[in-house]
């Protein structure tokens, strides 16, 4: 189950219009993004692009040359996931894929990097073309740090140089405190008697017997409500006897991920968080599902998103659970 991001493939499409001007190879450019909270130093020759889940820099005209910074989660340690599963996914992600040196140690600044380098044919469908890759990680505190680079294999000698400085320069900062909920829009209406909040960028797609709130990326959490049955009387057995069978007979390939854990909702009703992935129509999906009950109803409110983009929005989906008000006792 993929749980980091493989960055270079986000960008070959998308920055085909981008230029910048080339500067000497003595200039760096200074780079201290604080809502990832990472900061370092890079060659002034590329162009920055930040947002608040990736760094990005690339060279003019250059649409396979990038390098680019953000950050993963695990469940598990870093060590174990980059010796059991890392090589399986980019086999699984990228074609003609050949791993050339792993495990190759480093340190400075106080961080140690791990780094890979690969090779494989990535661009458009149409038009592969045969790149080289070098993909470093570094743990601290409990936050990773995932920097890559990729270009065509000819020019990776000419690109490596930059990228190992920009692992020398590397430092965890402080992360700027993100106030979702004051950049919310309140979502409701008469009909599900409940409000939630809606996070800046993201759009209310549904809002009549249910809500539901989309991401640019096809993240999106939905909310619906069920009578709850006379003879079930707690939601972990109408969860167990009901809804998931219910579910489960949908989708294929779920998986319950650790254990039910309790939550209060609007500060007086009984709520349980359940994490899964199941697949729908071939795809693989991650959710987030937060169950209560009220007045002889079950409310179901569930974030859904590919391994790729669950990270993303995880946080701003527990402060919507944590701010779901019910407009009537």
């Amino acid at each position: 189950m993929k749980r980091f991001l493989l960055f270079v493939c986000l960008i070959a499409t998308l920055l085909g219009t981008v230029a910048c001007s080339m500067g000497t190879q003595s200039e760096t450019q200074q780079i201290d993004n604080t809502s990832l909270g990472f900061s370092f130093s890079f060659s002034a020759d590329w162009k920055l692009i930040e947002n608040d889940n990736v760094i990005q820099l690339i060279i003019e005209e250059e649409l396979l040359s990038s390098v680019n910074v953000g950050e993963m989660t695990l469940e598990g340690k870093l060590e174990d996931y980059l010796k059991t599963e890392y090589v399986s996914e980019l086999e699984k992600d990228l074609k003609s894929f050949k791993l050339e040196n792993e495990f190759i140690k480093s340190q400075a600044e106080g961080i140690e990097w791990t780094s890979f380098i690969y090779t494989a044919d990535y661009g458009t469908d149409s038009t592969l073309v045969p790149c080289r890759f070098m993909q470093s990680f570094s743990e601290k505190d409990g936050r990773i740090a995932v920097m890559t680079l990729c270009c065509e294999a000819a020019k990776f000698s000419d690109y490596n140089k930059a990228f190992e400085n920009g692992l020398k320069s590397f430092k965890f900062i402080e992360k700027e405190a993100q106030d979702t909920v004051a950049s919310s829009e309140k979502i409701t209406n008469p009909a599900v008697e409940y409000t939630i909040l809606c996070p800046k960028g993201w759009e209310c797609v549904r809002n009549d017997g249910m809500i539901s709130i989309k991401c640019s990326d096809g993240s999106n959490l939905s909310s619906s409500q069920f009578s709850l049955d006379a003879d079930i009387g707690s939601l972990d057995v109408y969860m167990d006897k009901k809804y998931f069978p219910d579910f489960v007979s949908s989708i294929g390939d779920y998986t319950l991920i650790g254990e039910y854990e309790p939550m209060t909702v609007d500060k007086r009703y009984a709520g349980l968080i359940c994490e899964y992935t199941a697949s729908v129509s071939s795809e693989d999906y991650r959710f987030y599902q937060l169950i209560t009950s009220k007045s002889g109803y079950v409310y179901s409110f569930l974030y859904t998103a590919t391994e790729e983009n669950y990270a993303s929005h995880i946080e701003d989906v527990k402060i919507i659970f944590e701010n779901i008000t019910f407009t009537k006792g």
